[in-house]
């Protein structure tokens, strides 16, 4: 599988900045985008939806959502595809979630 259209790639260290997405490795396999996001779930989630390869960015924003949610009376934002997602990656309990406007 090449790598899906709504994820942006570029390289972010000298060796891979002139490169293009062609260029760039091949970090889905044979996995569907949302198989790819439920396997680095949890990367995804504390790294704005950013998953970082071999001096290569590959940004899902696009096709997560941002949250805000409420921990222990303190609010914290992640990046998840849905609600449900967001519990699985806190520990303990969440009292609100929020979905936040992407810029």
């Amino acid at each position: 599988m090449t790598i899906p259209n709504e994820v942006i790639v570029f390289g972010f260290i000298e060796k891979t900045a002139g490169l293009g997405r062609e260029e760039a490795p091949d970090v889905f396999g044979d996995k569907t985008l949302r198989e790819f996001i439920d396997a680095y779930e949890s990367q995804l989630f504390n790294n704005h939806g950013i998953y970082k390869y071999m001096g290569w960015v590959y940004n899902l924003q696009d096709v997560m959502k941002k949250y805000v949610y409420e921990n222990y009376d303190r609010w914290f934002v992640g990046w998840a595809v849905n609600k449900a997602a967001v519990r699985r990656q806190t520990y303990g309990p969440v009292t609100e979630i929020l979905e936040s406007k992407k810029r």
